[in-house]
């Protein structure tokens, strides 16, 4: 592409072109990814600067620079200044690859929790209505033969909108992305279109990085207000639809403060969809949904009452796009599991053992709720036993309140590590037994075991007949991050290792 027709919809400050003929080849924000012919953008980061690697994107092959200090820039190259340049990668992105989000239609989740089951859902319901989907989420990014393992839940801008154009060649219907507060706020998604907007919920997380939940909270409603309901205006595309949660806070102010097109849903009251009755159960939940007068029963093979929100969710979602309700209804009726997402590890025990990415105080209140609904399915008076833990070099206010949390709602509670990273694990662990203590959980009721797999042995070890063993924080998770080192570890795994020698000594 031209560089006078590529940067035509930024605004910068100065420019050097030379070569006005110039054909750009690509674009990128790593130096070590540049090649000849390449655009190469320096974003300031927050661990590194890229204006530091300009000399080295040079070398690499870059003829076009786009920065914010000309100072640094070095002599000899083209180059165009902007105030921002992570503002506008996401633009160039999209111009270069000839804003592939047109092509295909782009639904975008954002919420704390049920991000990830809710794009799985989608997933299984569009490809049962005849298209295709791919998915780019918090697991892996997927579509149609490509899978790739997810390195954040939401891409960088160039990476993000290269995956799209690869979705538009493999001739995929809908892309279906995980929208991280982080990527709203670092304009990884400017640019891209999306024909629906989902706002699952809003609880405590991420706090090391938006400092208060009042900020967390306006940069999901940013989301809405500056993105979805602003597209045709900034050049985009058409405005997209809203899918809003109704029972949570920040949805009010959604609506108070946007201006466009939205759908309500709930499972507390009415709303244009929303659910009549329900029925948890120990191997599938069922609901009644009403909407538009007539009513729809599911049958979800996703247990737990949290997921009544995901389904519910998803349902909203796929009928307001217009896909047959017959399909929505399959679709949701033919996923069985998602990887880590309230997850049952199954050797024949009589108790049951579930793998839980719940690691806010929110998702950890409704996993350790789900296992006692499970409990009282099959009428014993089986204990709610939860090893869980809390990360390193993240949101610090969260783990008194998850202790707390842990200690009023479980039976039994074995403290351990999740990913330390390069915090001292006996300092979490101790912020963590400020909220045990707070709960009133007796003394006798809890245990520290700092290593996870001795956590998960042990747990296994003294969970009874009829008890609910969860095995919270990692989820779908395969490594265990210990100072600045990445070590295989799968808590599924473990715990599968546990159970079949539990079971072999049975025999």
């Amino acid at each position: 592409m031209k560089i006078t027709d590529l940067i035509k919809k930024i605004k910068t400050t100065k420019e050097l072109i030379r070569n006005p003929e110039l054909i750009i080849e690509g674009i990128s924000d790593d130096s070590r990814k540049v090649k000849q012919n390449h655009l190469f953008v320096a974003i300031k980061g927050f661990e590194t600067d890229g204006h530091n690697y300009l000399k080295q994107a040079v070398e690499n092959g870059a003829k076009f620079i786009i920065a914010e200090d000309e100072s640094r820039i070095p002599s000899g190259v083209d180059y165009c200044v902007v105030e921002n340049t992570r503002n506008i990668v996401g633009i160039l992105a999209n111009e270069f690859y000839d804003n592939p989000s047109h092509k295909v239609k782009v639904i975008g989740v954002t919420g704390t929790n049920g991000k990830t089951t809710t794009t799985y859902l989608l997933e299984s319901i569009i490809n049962e209505s005849n298209s295709s989907a791919g998915v780019i989420g918090t697991i892996e990014y997927r579509y149609g033969s490509a899978k790739k393992k997810a390195l954040n839940t939401t891409p960088s801008a160039i990476e993000l909108v290269t995956m799209l154009s690869e979705m538009v060649k493999a001739k995929v219907g809908y892309a279906i992305i995980e929208v991280s507060s982080h990527s709203i706020d670092q304009k990884r998604i400017a640019g891209i279109q999306f024909v629906e907007g989902i706002f699952t919920n809003l609880t405590q997380d991420h706090l090391d990085y938006h400092k208060t939940i009042d900020e967390y909270g306006k940069v999901k409603k940013s989301f809405f207000i500056e993105h979805l309901w602003k597209q045709k205006k900034l050049g985009w595309g058409e405005d997209g639809l809203a899918i809003l949660n109704a029972d949570d806070p920040l949805t009010q102010k959604i609506i108070q403060d946007g201006d466009g097109s939205y759908v309500t849903y709930s499972v507390l009251k009415e709303a244009d969809f929303y659910l009549v009755k329900s029925c948890c159960g120990y191997n599938k939940n069922e609901l009644l949904i009403r909407h538009d007068g007539k009513e729809y029963t599911i049958t979800s093979k996703l247990i737990g009452n949290f997921n009544l929100y995901n389904v519910l969710t998803s349902f909203s979602a796929c009928v307001s796009l217009g896909l047959p309700v017959d399909k929505v209804i399959q679709g949701i009726e033919k996923l069985e599991i998602v990887p880590g997402r309230f997850e049952r590890v199954d050797e024949g025990q009589d108790f049951l053992v579930i793998v839980d990415y719940s690691h806010t105080p929110d998702s950890l209140t409704c996993a350790i709720a789900s296992g006692r609904d499970a409990i009282r399915c099959v009428s014993t008076k089986g204990r709610v036993i939860t090893i869980f833990g809390c990360g390193g070099d993240r949101d610090k206010l969260k783990r008194p309140i998850m202790g707390k949390i842990a200690g009023e709602s479980s039976d039994y509670c074995i403290i351990t590590n999740d990913n330390p990273r390069t915090e001292d694990p006996e300092d979490i662990i101790k912020a963590i037994l400020v909220g045990i203590k707070e709960s009133g959980l007796s003394e006798a009721n809890y245990e520290v075991i700092t290593d996870r797999e001795e956590a998960i042995r042990r747990g296994i070890e003294i969970a009874k007949s009829g008890d609910v063993l969860l095995i919270a924080g990692k989820g779908h998770e395969n490594y265990q991050i210990i100072g600045k080192k990445k070590f295989d570890f799968d808590d599924k795994e473990i715990a599968r290792k546990y159970l079949k020698k539990l079971i072999s000594n049975r025999i």
